[in-house]
């Protein structure tokens, strides 16, 4: 094998390493532009944060893991860490533990102190292998499908191919009964309340939300830097030999308040990549937790979203109990995972945006 050498690049080296990558002649490219400009922005870091692990061969990058930092607040004290997000091996250099490897080194940097989350299964099995990860919170919600591609879901899970033009049909109808639905589908009235919604986070949103129970205690600070410097573009760039999430054809976050005489009595964000929807953040004044949910079936139905994504089980079991436009859900986990132990608070608060699963 030729001779492979581990790069490490602290923040304020960041914006120069990633600039040799703008000539186009390399294979990929490490972080793109978007989630290097946020990493630059953040306000939790350090310059002498080591935001990026890659290893070359011959000048070409074959595997790369990239970092940023953030705090919890324990019983005892504010502890920064780092969450893990960006992990990648060329295909030819797989199974040779390379990314184990990256993993190691970035253990020893952030002094044994690394996070995961928003993760792909097979990511999953690696850190799991690794021995250094237990699960510091568990999220089981549901993922509730409305106008998805019926037909080519369906299609993919046979290898016969007469099964599979059962299954395009199959999936055809199956489409076509979800439109009727949705189209039909009638919740409860919100005459009685004022009800907004936002693209851009209006003052006063997050109050109440991030309270002394969050284990993740956003500030204003952290959540303008969030919307100001998402990880998704509307606009195709270099950023192509990026291999994970960059580009999309829409991406937007929707702040909703529902009031009732003027006092507030739910808030949710959520956002929207081409027709996928994530509930991220929700707070919700006791027993209006499905007059929330009610509003949010309604909405999907008129914008003919595909999926709803609510990680939070308690929420996704309210979604699933009341009256909704959706075909059929499945189980999605979306755990933290820790590589130190972490002592919280009692009734300690876990949002489903905590970790980078508000940034895609």
């Amino acid at each position: 094998m030729d001779e492979l050498k581990v790069v490490k690049v602290k923040l304020n080296e960041l914006e120069a390493y990633c600039s040799r990558f703008t000539t186009g002649i390399h294979s990929v490219v490490p972080l793109s532009q978007a989630r290097m400009k946020s990493y630059l922005a953040n306000p939790n870091s350090l310059s002498s944060d080591v935001a990026l692990y890659t290893i070359e061969s011959k000048k070409q990058i074959v595997a790369f893991r990239s970092i940023w930092a953030d705090v919890l607040h324990t019983s005892k004290e504010p502890v920064r860490f780092g969450w893990c997000s960006g992990n990648w091996v060329h295909p030819s250099f797989r199974r040779k533990g390379l990314s184990l490897k990256l993993l190691d080194v970035a253990l020893s940097d952030w002094e044994g102190k690394l996070m995961f989350t928003n993760y792909a299964p097979e990511s999953l099995n690696a850190y799991m292998k690794s021995g250094h990860f237990s699960v510091l919170h568990e999220r089981t919600g549901k993922r509730f499908y409305l106008k998805s591609n019926y037909s080519e879901l369906l299609s993919s899970k046979v290898n016969n191919k007469l099964l599979g033009k059962f299954a395009a049909m199959g999936g055809k109808l199956l489409s076509f009964y979800g439109s009727l639905k949705a189209e039909s589908f009638v919740t409860g009235n919100f005459s009685h309340f004022d009800i907004s919604i936002d693209t851009e986070c209006p003052e006063g949103f997050f109050e109440n939300i991030d309270e002394n129970t969050s284990l993740f205690r956003r500030s204003k600070e952290v959540y303008d830097w969030i919307f100001r410097y998402p990880w998704i573009t509307e606009t195709e760039d270099e950023d192509s030999q990026y291999p994970f999430s960059s580009f999309k054809k829409s991406f937007q976050y929707y702040f909703i308040t529902i009031k009732k005489s003027q006092f507030k009595v739910s808030s949710m964000l959520i956002s929207e990549c081409e027709g996928k929807v994530k509930l991220l953040y929700s707070i919700h004044i006791p027993r209006h937790e499905g007059l929330a949910m009610q509003f949010l079936a309604k909405w999907c139905a008129q914008q003919k979203i595909e999926t709803l994504t609510i990680v939070d089980p308690e929420l996704a079991a309210s979604m699933h109990d009341i009256k909704n436009p959706f075909l059929f859900s499945k189980a999605f986990t979306m755990n933290i995972y820790s590589s130190f132990d972490v002592e919280k608070k009692k009734n300690t608060t876990v949002f489903d945006a905590d970790g980078d699963y508000i940034f895609t």
